[in-house]
């Protein structure tokens, strides 16, 4: 199969970049459509007095609020505005961008920006919402130079929406984020939310449903942030449309139609569609919001992609006490004893009990390592499981992401990582979806007196990906179990007329005595 890449710059090439010439090649699925940039002087909206170290994104928020506002329609004033350190809103709002610790949401940044370079603070109509959120910090020795503000709370406003060369983004939340768009003067639109702080409750994401309206339906549209939902709104009708979306830190796009909601000239996306498809190519330690470029494209135009198989997870019932013969596996005991911190406890992917879609020769494991954030892909001959030498990890991917192997366990690198971890995987074929589903379970930087641990639930059509995240929450079992292993059984699941329903086991140690919860879970297909 052929993968098309929606946006496909690689950053180093990006910084190196120079010169009056657009980049050739930065969309190659599409028409190319990059600016070159204003050259002019940029107006610096750097911290300082009231943009301290905590409360950063209000300050430079209302900064730049102000410049945009003083400069709107004056299409002499070209000079960029700075977005101090935040690449989401300097991407979303066609800011100039500034350094930033957040490398997964630079690297998405500037791809955006070659679709959309700044733009100069007079070439757009610019709209500032006269509602203000307030942001505040309680400062503790060490925070802050200003000796002044220890213990007292500071707080810092600015508007809730900014918009240029469009209307202002319809809102919709109790607590809500601050929403910024704009469309770019060669009809790239783009949209992003941005956290809150407050003195009690630190950094958080309040989630809202956001509304914009788009205008043109070929055009590139950046999403940034996480969102209850977003409304994509359009001149004229939909129909016959579908709706492809690329991580912009990766090199090719994946259909999301099945997954999103069609109005007249409308498109819906759940916030769990965005932080699926804006942060499938996180790479370890990654901690970035998510950042995807959306383009709808008519049926006939539409790439040969791999649309997922799975539009829906939900659990069915409560879990409940279980007695589940869940021992050392017959091929785990052969396992040789590769270092804990590369390639410790593998788990073998299951195929059931006929072994349905299995390879006759070849066995496949994984295992998340010491950190559990790092999913290693192992492969050897079923004839060879004791056989250290003869085992094979996945080292890095060709372009049409095959897998290429080797033999030295110190060079594998992880098919899947990410922030909320992939602890404990367990993976099974299943024959009714034509995919791999990969369960994992994590308790990150929680005390073990805690019951919640994240869950997460994975698909792919090959046991090294490229994975699409189904569902996540913090699950919590009841009777004082406290979930530290979970399976799932191919054996256990049962095709239905739209998709499968199974059951997935929890369990709070490992071994033969430990107690077990069971809990029916079932699965929408999405074709």
């Amino acid at each position: 199969m052929r993968w098309a890449a929606l946006v496909s710059v690689p950053l180093a090439f990006l910084l190196a970049c120079g010169g009056d010439e657009p980049l050739p090649g930065t969309v190659s699925l599409f028409p190319e459509i990059a600016v070159e940039a204003p050259r002019e002087s940029i107006e610096r909206a750097r911290p300082g007095g009231d943009a301290t170290e905590r409360l950063p994104i209000p300050a430079v928020l209302d900064r730049a609020a102000r410049l945009l506002a003083a400069s709107s329609g004056k299409k002499k004033e070209k000079e960029l505005v700075d977005c101090g350190g935040q690449p989401y809103l300097g991407a979303a709002l066609g800011l100039a961008l500034g350094a930033s610790a957040r490398t997964g949401e630079v690297t998405r940044a500037l791809r955006w920006q070659r679709i959309a370079p700044p733009a100069g603070a007079g070439q757009t109509g610019n709209r500032v919402d006269e509602r203000r959120l307030h942001g505040s910090w309680v400062y503790r020795k060490g925070e802050t130079a200003d000796m002044s503000l220890l213990g007292r709370e500071a707080t810092q406003a600015a508007p809730a929406r900014i918009a240029r060369g469009m209307p202002l983004p319809e809102v919709s939340a109790d607590e809500p984020p601050y929403v910024v768009a704009s469309r770019h003067p060669n009809g790239a639109v783009a949209v992003a939310t941005l956290p809150r702080t407050g003195a009690r409750r630190g950094l958080y994401y309040p989630l809202a449903g956001v509304s914009i309206d788009v205008d043109k339906v070929d055009a590139l549209i950046g999403v940034f942030g996480s969102y209850a939902q977003l409304t994509l709104q359009f001149g004229r009708s939909v129909a016959g449309r579908r709706v492809l979306a690329q991580d912009l830190a990766a090199e090719t796009p994946v259909d999301i139609t099945a997954l999103v909601h069609f109005g007249d000239s409308s498109v819906t996306l759940p916030g769990t569609v965005i932080q699926r498809a804006g942060l499938l190519a996180a790479a370890p330690g990654d901690l970035s919001d998510p950042g995807l470029v959306l383009r709808l494209v008519a049926e006939s135009d539409a790439p040969l992609l791999e649309p997922p198989a799975v539009a829906a997870f939900e659990w069915t019932g409560e879990a409940e006490a279980a007695n589940v013969q869940a021992g050392v596996r017959p091929e785990s005991r052969r396992v040789p004893p590769f270092p804990a911190q590369t390639f410790g406890d593998p788990r073998f992917i299951q195929f059931g009990q006929d072994d349905t879609g299995a390879n006759a020769d070849v066995v496949y494991a994984l295992s998340a390592g010491g950190s559990g954030r790092r999913l290693l892909l192992g492969r050897v001959q079923r004839s060879r499981i004791s056989d250290a030498d003869a085992w094979e990890w996945v080292s890095s991917f060709d372009g049409g992401h095959t897998p290429l192997w080797t033999n030295n366990h110190k060079w594998a690198v992880p098919v899947l990582s990410g922030y909320y971890g992939v602890g404990q995987p367990e993976m099974i074929h299943v024959e009714a979806l034509e995919r791999y589903l990969l369960v994992t379970l994590n308790s990150p930087g929680r005390s073990s007196l805690e019951a919640a641990v994240d869950f997460a639930v994975y698909e792919a059509k090959q046991p090294w990906g490229p994975f699409s995240i189904v569902y996540r929450e913090e699950f919590t079992c009841p009777g004082g179990v406290i979930p530290k292993v979970v399976r799932i059984s191919p054996d256990r699941i049962e095709k239905t007329p739209g998709g499968i329903e199974g059951r997935i086991a929890f369990s709070d140690r490992n071994g033969m005595a430990a107690r077990w919860l069971s809990r029916p879970f079932r699965i929408r297909r999405a074709w």
